[in-house]
């Protein structure tokens, strides 16, 4: 008999590795609230970072993580001056992590090479 799919986003973040769920949100304190007022890990982060990790993995969220970080516009190189690199935005869909994933792989695999 096969596994049953979990019904509820709770359900589905309760799968997760709690230590994977630690790793993926203090991996995003570092690179984007270092130094600055540390935000609440309320239940529905936990949960998005659970779920995020379910469906694509901690090495991807990590490196979505480090997408953001390297792209100008969600650093505030926008016509609002605004960063846009709430943890919410960078794992809230496929979209965005695969989009943010790119921009890190792009960025890693240049020959000239950049420190993170």
């Amino acid at each position: 008999m096969a596994a049953r799919k979990p019904r509820s986003k709770r359900e589905k973040a309760n799968l997760s590795d709690p230590n994977d769920v630690e790793l993926v949100w203090s991996e995003w304190i570092k690179v984007h609230r270092e130094g600055t007022r540390k935000p609440a890990f309320t239940e529905d982060r936990r949960d998005l970072v659970a779920c995020a990790i379910q469906d694509f993995g901690v090495d991807a969220c990590v490196e979505a993580i480090h997408g953001c970080k390297l792209s100008p516009f969600h650093q505030g190189d926008n016509d609002r001056r605004r960063k846009y690199d709430d943890i919410g935005l960078i794992l809230r869909n496929a979209e965005k992590v695969e989009r943010f994933c790119e921009i890190y792989r792009e960025r890693r695999d240049r020959p000239t090479g950049a420190d993170f």
